[in-house]
């Protein structure tokens, strides 16, 4: 059957077992590809509203598949037993709402495949903060639309628990920013110039209120975008360094003979360097 280029990348993402839950069904497109491609035995198709169920339940039996899913009416997770699904496939919601099926589940489900619509920094630090691990971020394109799809399981994470929570890797995706996805610049572009329009729609007062989360956010902007072009982060002049400063304060003998500002700066700059580095 033909299904969206967003939910046939989603598709791809899923992987092979026994029982997956398609939560929020809609049409029942993805529970017949999910049985259609071999990717489950069983899914159980939920949705929270009637009518869309309904229409579930026509595509799954002008398919013939009435034996392998199983459409249920109700919120998220919650029309499932403990322990009976291997995977979770949610898609088309904002990050909050995803948050509230994770959490309305009878128990923890092994993987998750996710395509957040919004709320992506929030529904990250959720997951992380509570014993799950990102494995997988991929962008997606379909016509002028952007999406990301990620990969969730069971685990400790270890990309993104030291960071810091203002980090701008929250929000466009450690992973996805260190991966060699053939879509990822022209995604972080797209990100970048949504970000910048809301930034630039702010009013005077509201970003003088918020100085310090501003400047924080553009400068977050500008070294993402520098990693996009290419550029080193490291560069001095941008911290208003001189040669001169970076020679002196490279040399342990000499720090004495510095500024305290420009030895701090020069420490912070050094520091940005790197963390980004780490994961860029």
């Amino acid at each position: 059957m033909g299904i969206p280029k967003r939910l046939q990348e989603v598709l791809s993402l899923v992987p092979t077992c026994h029982t997956i839950a398609d939560v929020g069904t809609d049409h029942g497109q993805l529970a017949v590809a999910l049985i259609k491609e071999g990717k489950a035995k069983r899914v159980i198709a939920t949705d929270v509203h009637k009518g869309p169920l309904e229409a579930a339940k026509r595509t799954v039996q002008d398919y013939g598949l009435s034996q392998y899913i199983d459409c249920r009416l109700g919120d998220g997770l919650e029309t499932t037993g403990l322990g009976e699904v291997d995977c979770a496939v949610i898609c088309g919601m904002g990050g909050f709402l995803m948050r509230h099926i994770i959490e309305g589940a009878p128990g923890k489900v092994p993987t998750y495949v996710l395509q957040p619509q919004n709320g992506q920094v929030e529904l990250r630090q959720y997951l992380v903060s509570h014993g799950y691990k990102i494995v997988k971020e991929v962008p997606i394109k379909e016509g002028r639309h952007w999406y990301e799809a990620w990969v969730v399981v069971q685990g400790r994470d270890t990309v993104y628990r030291e960071r810091p929570l203002s980090s701008i890797l929250w929000e466009v995706g450690a992973l996805l920013v260190a991966s060699s996805h053939p879509l990822r610049d022209d995604f972080l572009r797209w990100h970048l110039r949504k970000r910048q329009v809301i930034m630039d729609s702010l009013p005077a007062t509201i970003r003088d209120f918020a100085d310090t989360h501003w400047m924080e956010v553009m400068r977050s902007i500008d070294k993402v975008e520098r990693h996009v072009a290419g550029l080193s982060f490291w560069e001095p002049s941008s911290y208003g360094l001189t040669d001169t400063m970076v020679t002196m304060a490279e040399a342990s003998d000499k720090k004495d003979w510095l500024d305290e500002k420009v030895l701090a700066v020069y420490i912070k700059a050094r520091q940005e360097k790197d963390v980004l580095e780490a994961f860029l």
